[in-house]
């Protein structure tokens, strides 16, 4: 299991990093600025308003929840299931900033 757990602690500081250089210089407060439906840089207007708010919600929540404890504290992911869903929410979330990467003209 150990394996898992290290996967998962891994996925979300990447998601974090790939963010930064798409210039979101924090964790979840900036999250939230870099996809603020009105005003985010990272924001894509060619979705509808409460679209927007859901994926600026799927990055904070998704920072919040699963990389942020990992930096305070330790965190057993006991299950290699619930582990390997952090790891694949991870991709998911790294497939989405390559998007905003392509649009913005970054990728």
């Amino acid at each position: 299991m150990l394996g898992w757990a290290s996967a998962a602690d891994g996925g979300l500081p990447e998601v974090c990093a790939a963010s930064e250089r798409r210039r979101v210089p924090d964790r979840v407060k900036l999250m939230r600025s870099a996809f603020n439906p009105d005003s985010g840089s990272l924001a894509d207007s060619s979705l509808d308003p409460g679209e927007r708010v859901g994926v600026m919600e799927l990055f904070a929540g998704s920072i919040g929840t699963f990389k942020n404890p990992p930096s305070h504290r330790q965190v057993n992911y006991g299950d290699p299931t619930e582990a390997s869903e952090v790891v694949l929410l991870a991709d998911l979330l790294m497939r989405l900033l390559d998007r905003v990467a392509a649009r913005i003209g970054e990728g």
